[in-house]
């Protein structure tokens, strides 16, 4: 049980006595004997969740039921174990009093107990979750059709496979079922089996230019329960394009420097902002290096635009009709300012429509003359090979 004394403006040992001295507002009380000392007792917080069972893997909301704890500004504290779980949200209040519904996912490897807590600016606590092992996990092997099953009944309605991608490959994953209200929710996973790389409510493709082993999980957006289900998987080489130089000059619309059609790949492009600066307005007033592209099909498209110096640089994409040409921030056809911040490097993750013609600005907000920079293109595959 811990004690907590009650606020004092000053304390004095009486010498000789072995009695504390009481100050009240500066003045010295008589010596009050330590063992007469009524402390006063806090009640220790406690934590208990339901279900304090879980599975290893699971992913499933936890009345967590708080006893004399301050929810306001209070943070995750961590144990040994506490690497086993992961807390993503607090629901709302619970249907008991002190009672707050939370929602937790638990390592694919974990097993035994596992603990999980909280600390606020007066106390810590924590509390305990048992851990059922999963039963050996499957590989999953690259294919059409290459899992399927019927996803189990609560709290264990997910399945879940261990999965190497070399490196320099992209992953493609896509869970169907003839159940009309199924929504896939797909994880891809670290092999600590807690840690989510990529998360994806349909289609999931990843870029892994290291490669990787670890688990791919699946399981309802909604917790749906006794649902078929099928897999497909692609894990697919990617190709790394000849680099593209820019070429001068490029600011006037007749001058943008058309890129070509991309397919699925890396495309890194390369340039150097001759000068830099803005208008009143904002919108960058010194060399644009501005270039126009097309997807083969609809994409997800990651975008990196890096440099050394200390200067400000962006990227802005735009579609342009016919007989539009109007770049800066806040032209009427740009589509994605994402790049134009004060980050560095500055980055992007779009899905982009095949067949439209893109134009792509990078310029020097602010900076010195002479800034070069590198721009990388990540096209992801869009369908499964045949």
């Amino acid at each position: 049980m811990r004690l907590a004394f009650p606020a004092l403006i000053g304390s004095l040992l009486v010498a000789g006595t072995g009695c504390l001295g009481i100050f009240v507002d500066g003045t010295a009380g008589p010596p009050v004997p330590f063992d007469d000392f009524e402390p006063e007792v806090v009640p220790e917080p406690t934590m208990t969740f339901d279900p304090a069972t879980v599975p290893a893997g699971g992913f499933l909301d936890v009345d967590v039921m708080l006893t004399d704890f301050d929810l306001s500004g209070a943070q995750e504290a961590f144990a040994v174990t506490s690497g086993d779980v992961a807390f993503h949200h607090i629901n709302g209040p619970g249907e008991l009093p002190e009672t707050f519904s939370m929602r937790f996912h638990f390592g694919l490897l974990g097993s035994g107990t596992v603990t999980w807590g909280m600390v606020n600016m007066e106390s810590l606590v924590f509390g305990d979750f048992e851990v059922l092992p999963r039963d050996a996990i499957e590989p999953l092997l690259p294919g059409l059709e290459t899992a399927a099953g019927t996803l189990g009944a609560a709290p264990q309605a997910f399945e879940a496979w261990s999965l190497a991608v070399p490196a320099s490959h992209y992953v493609m994953v896509q869970a169907t079922s003839d159940e009309p209200a199924f929504e896939s929710l797909l994880w891809l996973m670290e092999d600590d089996g807690v840690t989510v790389r990529e998360e994806s409510g349909g289609l999931l493709s990843a870029w892994l230019p290291d490669g990787m082993d670890g688990f791919l999980r699946l399981q309802d957006a909604d917790f749906l329960q006794e649902v078929d289900y099928s897999v497909d998987l692609a894990v697919i080489e990617g190709s790394v394009a000849e680099p593209i130089a820019e070429v001068e000059p490029n600011d006037a619309p007749g001058q943008w420097q058309d890129l070509g059609i991309l397919g699925a790949g890396l495309v890194t492009l390369s340039g150097v902002c001759d000068t830099a600066g803005h208008d009143k307005d904002d919108d960058p007033s010194g060399d644009l290096d501005v270039f126009t592209f097309e997807l083969v099909e609809d994409a997800r498209v990651a975008l990196e635009l890096a440099w050394e110096s200390i200067d400000d640089l962006d990227a802005v994409l735009y579609v342009h009709g016919e007989d539009e040409d109007q770049l800066g921030f806040d032209s009427p056809q740009a589509v994605d300012t994402s790049m134009a911040t004060l980050s560095r490097p500055e980055n992007a993750d779009l899905q982009l429509v095949g067949g439209v013609r893109y134009t792509l600005m990078v310029a020097n907000w602010l900076g010195d003359p002479i800034a070069p920079w590198e721009l990388t293109f990540n096209v992801y595959p869009s369908s499964f090979p045949e």
